[in-house]
């Protein structure tokens, strides 16, 4: 099958492709929200830099959308031309190319020639958070050797996932016992005191409810608190909104004695629950864990909405191993190759 590359430099291209490329991800092998084009023109639009170089690819024969490959190049502090993913690294706990199954090879054969003749000139391409189970690493590292370029991949992280059962019985029995009882004595002390479970959703709830998310999560530790300089928090506010807009966002707070204790900001997106962030109230209500109550609610909610996945996304913290997640490799691939004259 013949693919016809074409690279965009303008952010409009976002908006004009969103539709079709929202319809390629229904077909692709992985399906992450971190690949929509929703999310990545947020991330442009608050923390981009450098040049956009949105590459894609249609089929030559119906004009039908292929591949999308969304890149920037900047330079970076020891002065060479960057290429690397839009998106990266961050906020997105998943990055990866969008191509239909039938059209891999025909893209990837493609990517070579767009690499050396049509992209601004490059020193290094680096792509990170690939999931390790997508075929992008091992057909981009033969591609790379097929050029003469040095190929390094490395594991960047793990993101801890549970395969949800059918029932909620069937979650607690595929725990350890130990942990069974923690569940269960901890819900016990929380049935003692006044408490809510809330959701918001909508887009007009949202702005009110994400301020106290926000400050829960700046509270939660002096990490979390870093993290909101102007330019995150422009991040998140405009993609929160957005991605609220598409039906695909729950922000799942509980209070308790009617103060909010912890929060929880969910992407309920293709049949999974991406746990991206979460804060809850340092001190005042450790006692009840309402954090890792916060989280367990979540699972039970995902499970009664007939999700298939759990996805607590970067890093192996204990509590996410202890809940039943199954660590899921995310990796890094870096191609360089001489500056040509």
């Amino acid at each position: 099958m013949t693919v016809t590359p074409h690279l965009d430099h303008s952010a409009t291209a976002f908006r004009q492709l969103a539709d079709e490329w929202q319809a390629l991800l229904a077909e692709a092998a992985i399906n992450h929200l971190f690949y929509t084009p929703v999310f990545l023109e947020s991330w442009w639009q608050t923390l981009g830099q450098g040049q956009l170089c949105l590459v894609s690819w249609r089929e030559q024969a119906t004009d039908r959308l292929v591949g999308v490959l969304p890149l920037f190049i900047f330079v970076n502090d020891r002065h060479q031309r960057q290429l690397g993913f839009v998106g990266c690294k961050d906020v997105s706990d998943y990055l990866d190319m969008v191509i239909a199954p039938s059209h891999r090879q025909a893209v990837i054969s493609s990517l070579a020639e767009v690499l050396t003749n049509q992209l601004p000139d490059w020193d290094q391409l680096i792509l990170c958070s690939i999931p390790e189970r997508s075929a992008t690493l091992t057909e981009l590292t033969r591609m790379g050797q097929d050029q003469g370029w040095s190929v390094h991949r490395v594991q960047q992280d793990v993101c801890p996932v549970i395969t949800l059962p059918d029932s909620w019985d069937g979650y607690l029995n595929s725990l350890k016992r130990k942990q069974r009882h923690e569940i269960r004595r901890k819900w016990r002390r929380l049935n003692q005191v006044e408490h809510q479970f809330r959701l918001v959703r909508s887009p007009a709830e949202l702005e009110t409810n994400l301020e106290t998310f926000i400050r829960l999560h700046q509270t939660s530790s002096a990490e979390k608190k870093r993290f909101w300089d102007d330019h995150h928090l422009a991040f998140f506010k405009l993609t929160t909104q957005r991605v609220a807009e598409h039906g695909w966002l729950k922000l799942y707070l509980l209070d308790v004695v009617g103060e909010p204790a912890a929060a929880m900001l969910v992407f309920d997106y293709h049949h999974q629950f991406f746990l991206y962030n979460s804060g809850f109230a340092p001190g005042k209500f450790a006692q009840l864990s309402a954090g890792n109550l916060l989280t367990v609610y979540t699972i039970k909610q995902a499970i009664e909405l007939g999700r298939r996945r759990y996805d607590f996304l970067r890093g192996d913290e204990p509590y996410k191993l202890q809940l039943g997640g199954v660590p899921e490799p995310v990796c890094d691939l870096t191609i360089s190759r001489s500056r040509q004259g």
